[in-house]
């Protein structure tokens, strides 16, 4: 029973488009061997998901890590280490 209920489609997403946008999503969702709403949903999902991958993951090169790695090493600045020991209003 909890099943049916994660796999219920209870909402709706509806899209305007022009006939030879819908034409193009037809073709390619049957060649893919799906139902246009189907073929529509995966590709929004992984659209979705590599967006939101994107808003939460830094990517750097290797070089650009060391340094970052190093400059964290580093001894703090004076002004920065009196700023971090003040705490914050949560700490209070």
């Amino acid at each position: 029973m909890g099943t049916m209920a994660i796999n219920r489609k209870d909402a709706r997403l509806d899209l305007r488009m022009n006939s030879e946008q819908k034409e193009t999503i037809g073709r390619a969702a049957a060649a893919s061997g799906m139902s246009m709403s189907q073929w529509a949903l995966d590709r929004l999902m992984r659209s979705a998901r590599s967006d939101l991958l994107d808003e939460s993951v830094i990517r750097m090169s290797s070089r650009a890590f060391d340094e970052f790695a190093r400059a964290l090493e580093e001894p703090q600045a004076k002004e920065f280490a009196d700023f971090v020991s003040q705490g914050t209003i949560w700490e209070s």
